[in-house]
């Protein structure tokens, strides 16, 4: 998790370092648990582990596994990473220009020391070669198009691209690559 120096509290709007989620500053942050936890205890809580509640995204049934789950096992990782992509862009967007200039000059200062091993994967995608999986002669990418489609088809059946990109040998935003590529057309 990256930490931010401009984050503002929405309680008292003081500046501090925190996280992308930070909504409030240390001492709001505490005094904010020690009155839920005084609701809490005056009148317990609400949903308890094991109890069913239902998706907020598909309206799906679920077995509760934590406080603040919100979303079944199928919607989980896609929802938290639709959430985490809008907090990124809203941070960007939100930014001044120094630091986006700091960000750029940072990364063109980087970027001659790894150039020629960005520039040799690249290379190796474009010529062509073999499928990653099943060593099919290939054009273009990594993997031959019956390998992209059996991987979409494994993804649909388990949600779990973690386990799927270790079976691969593939990174999980290659996976979400092919669902938006699958989604568009």
């Amino acid at each position: 998790m990256a930490i931010y120096d401009n984050r503002v509290c929405r309680a008292c709007g003081v500046i501090f370092s925190g996280g992308p989620r930070a909504w409030y500053c240390p001492d709001c942050r505490l005094e904010r648990q020690r009155e839920r936890g005084r609701y809490y205890s005056a009148h317990g809580y609400s949903r308890h582990i094991g109890d069913t509640d239902v998706c907020e995204n598909c309206g799906a049934k679920y077995t509760v596994e934590s406080g603040q789950q919100k979303y079944c096992k199928n919607c989980r990782d896609e929802m938290h990473r639709q959430l985490d992509n809008r907090q990124g862009v809203k941070y960007y967007h939100r930014m001044d220009n120094v630091t986006r200039a700091r960000r750029t000059a940072r990364r063109r200062e980087l970027y001659p020391a790894n150039k020629d091993a960005l520039n040799a994967a690249r290379r190796a995608t474009r010529l062509g070669g073999n499928c990653r999986h099943c060593d099919a002669p290939i054009r273009r990418g990594n993997y031959c198009a019956d390998c992209r489609r059996e991987i979409l088809a494994i993804y649909d059946a388990t949600h779990a691209p973690s386990k799927l990109a270790a079976e691969y040998g593939c990174n999980v935003n290659y996976i979400y690559f092919l669902l938006r590529k699958r989604k568009e057309g």
